[in-house]
């Protein structure tokens, strides 16, 4: 459990540097901050896959998986801000021709989303209200992430600077 809760504070940790460049607003923000905000969010689908490993081998107590749960709703108020950031700036990156980019990594991390909101779900079914819960964050998670979606159909420019880059600085 040591090791879940380790990774999930180093997520909110990581996403928390994350929204502190995208909060420099969209006239301050140039493609190489975007090309960070990626590299950034590589060290934080890198961190994930650790977590949902050591959570897929756990059994927790009740008590355990209402923690994870709780981390879980600080991360995901995180994301539910970044979309609608991302939202916001849209007229900025596609005016420096980057929104592509976002795109390109919004549905990069798709997959990984959905699969964490699955492996919540499994393990909080012993526990009603933290399925509830967990079902409830799905469909938060879903809405942000279709809302954006939404928002950069047909978005070009900058697709080649998503990397696979890892940024694990602090």
């Amino acid at each position: 459990m040591e090791k879940v809760e380790t990774c999930l504070v180093d997520i909110e940790r990581k996403l928390g540097k994350v929204m502190k460049i995208s909060e420099k607003g969209p006239d301050k923000m140039k493609i190489k901050d975007m090309v960070k905000m990626v590299t950034k969010g590589n060290s934080i689908i890198k961190t994930n896959d650790k977590m949902m490993k050591e959570y897929r081998a756990l059994t927790p107590s009740e008590t355990q998986n209402q923690t994870i749960v709780n981390h879980m709703k600080k991360i995901l108020e995180l994301q539910e801000k970044q979309m609608q950031d991302a939202i916001n700036n849209k007229p900025h990156f596609d005016k420096i021709h980057a929104a592509g980019m976002v795109k390109k990594n919004l549905k990069k991390n798709e997959p990984q989303g959905d699969a964490l909101s699955d492996l919540l779900i499994e393990k909080s079914s012993p526990f009603p209200s933290q399925k509830s819960e967990a079902m409830a964050m799905k469909a938060r998670s879903k809405k942000s992430f279709n809302d954006v979606m939404k928002v950069y159909e047909g978005a070009t420019g900058g697709e080649d600077q998503v990397t696979e880059a890892v940024d694990d600085s602090d």
